[in-house]
């Protein structure tokens, strides 16, 4: 299993970051399936055998943490860079 961590500061409200990571939930499972949980400030999701993600945030700061499996760390290189461009992409929105 591999984990990955990216970190951004932020000024954006906690609605904004709610409904960002609402759209990437959304976004993930309908295009590979699994599922999203939610808490207060957090969103989960899980696609079993394959990844777990994690989106917190607070006040300054977003952090996703992944941990892929072992099919899915063969790509951890290529999975890395595109979340961090579409993280970069939101926050910049």
């Amino acid at each position: 299993m591999s984990e990955i961590e990216l970190r951004r500061s932020h000024q954006r409200s906690d609605g904004e970051l709610r409904t960002i990571a609402a759209a990437i939930g959304d976004k993930l499972v309908a295009r590979h399936g699994g599922e999203c949980h939610w808490t207060e400030q957090s969103m989960h999701y899980q696609l079993p055998g394959t990844v777990n993600a994690e989106v917190q945030w607070n006040a300054s700061e977003i952090l996703v943490v992944l941990r892929l499996q072992a099919l899915a760390a063969m790509f951890e290189n290529a999975i890395t860079a595109f979340v961090a461009q579409q993280l970069d992409r939101y926050l910049s929105a």
